[in-house]
Parts: C-alpha cells; structure tokens; sequence
C-alpha cells in the first residue's frame, strides 16, 4: 500500500525571532519524503531542522527571518503537500535617539543613533532634505548602531539632521559656533 497523507501541511504564519513549525503525517511509519522550499530541495542545516518521528515529519526553524518566507513542501512517491510560510516584520525602533550637539567650526561633529534592529535600511536627512555621503560627510551604519560624521565643520552645517528607518525617525539639531575673529583696531593719535 502506497503511502499518503493522512495530515497535510498548514500554513504557517510567524513574527520574526520567533519558532516555526510545519508539520504533516503519513499513513506509513518511517517514509522516506523529500522537503522542498520554494521547488528546490532543503536539508537540515544550523537554521533549519527537518525531523522524522515514526509517521510525522516536521521542518523546524528557530529564529525565523524574512529569508525564511515561501511556500514549503513534502512529498514521497507521487504524493505530496504543501503550504506556505508567512513571517510578520519586526517593525524597528530606535533604542538610542540622536542627540542635539553644539561644536565649533573646523570641528568634527558625530550624530549618532541606535536601532533595535540590525542592517535597517535608514535615510539621513538635513532640514528635512536627503543627504549621501560625500567627501565633507560620511555615512556609517554597523549592525545596529547608525552615524553621520562631518569633518571640518562649517557654518553652513548647521541644521536639524534626521534619521529615518521606514516609518520611525529621530532628529537633533547641530549648531556651529563661528570663529571669533580678533579685530585689531590701530588708534593714531596725533
């Protein structure tokens, strides 16, 4: 007697980080079936489990990331099911906000701010303008931790800077002080 299934996979829908399971059973013990994620075949690796127990088989992912979306499936024989795997976005919020700085011109002025999530996409802007990168200013971003760096500061820097990640943002405002420049003044008398 050919295998089938006797409980098919359901769709899955998770929040990022957390566990997901598929699940599905065969009306035969110990079934070879092949797990395929998106029409290619998976194997069990540090992120992903597949599991046999007797009649069920499991693909088991701690942690789940956006990755980790698509419609799965298991099949032996000529049988098969299938179903798909959902996973909500863990929306970012900043853990650390920027912070209004005051430096003087020729100065450096670091802006420097922190998401709760790694590798966020940010946009940084000025008055509410977008600002790259450039040889005056220098974008960083390292895991989590976001900066904008000018060196040589100038006057013309001064301005309200924000950091945009999708729909959270934080602003601060960077003042220049000018140099003071000493006047001479030579009194003649005569």
């Amino acid at each position: 007697i050919k295998p089938k299934f006797t409980k098919k996979l359901a769709n899955v829908n998770v929040k990022e980080k957390e566990k997901a399971v598929l699940l599905c059973e065969l009306s035969k013990e110990n079934t070879k079936v092949t797990w395929k994620k998106n029409g290619k075949e998976i194997k069990s690796d540090s992120h992903l489990k597949i599991v046999a127990d007797m009649k069920v088989h499991r693909v088991i992912i701690e942690n789940v990331t956006l990755e980790d979306i698509g419609k799965y499936s298991c099949a032996t024989g000529d049988v098969s099911t299938s179903a798909t795997l959902s996973v909500e976005e863990i929306k970012p919020e900043f853990t650390k906000k920027l912070v209004n700085i005051k430096v003087k011109e020729k100065e450096k002025a670091v802006l420097l701010c922190e998401l709760s999530k790694e590798n966020t996409k940010v946009i940084w802007k000025k008055n509410g303008k977008e600002i790259r990168s450039d040889s005056h200013l220098k974008i960083v971003a390292d895991m989590k931790v976001h900066q904008l760096i000018i060196e040589n500061v100038t006057l013309e820097d001064t301005g309200e800077y924000s950091c945009v990640a999708g729909d959270v943002s934080t602003s601060a405002t960077l003042s220049v002080e000018g140099m003071v420049a000493c006047i001479l003044k030579l009194v003649v008398f005569r």
